[in-house]
């Protein structure tokens, strides 16, 4: 297993990889049918999530999506 498929915690979707200035590199499984995490973690699951698998996608890219709070991915 190479370091980017290392697994995690099943009721943890960060991952922190690169944090930058930001912590915008940080890495989140998300739904790969809506790219969004509350699906992953069934808590809003979209009507794919069934048969989707998973992706990953740094904080970044998820705030440029805007498709979900931000909370599902925050550091609390």
């Amino acid at each position: 297993m190479s370091k980017d498929e290392a697994p995690i915690d099943d009721f943890d979707c960060v991952m922190t990889v690169d944090d930058g200035p930001e912590g915008d590199g940080r890495i989140v499984t998300v739904c790969e049918a809506c790219e969004r995490a509350c699906c992953w973690q069934g808590e809003f699951m979209c009507d794919d999530a069934r048969h989707a698998g998973t992706a990953k996608k740094t904080i970044r890219e998820l705030k440029d999506l805007d498709l979900e709070n931000p909370c599902y991915w925050e550091e609390k």
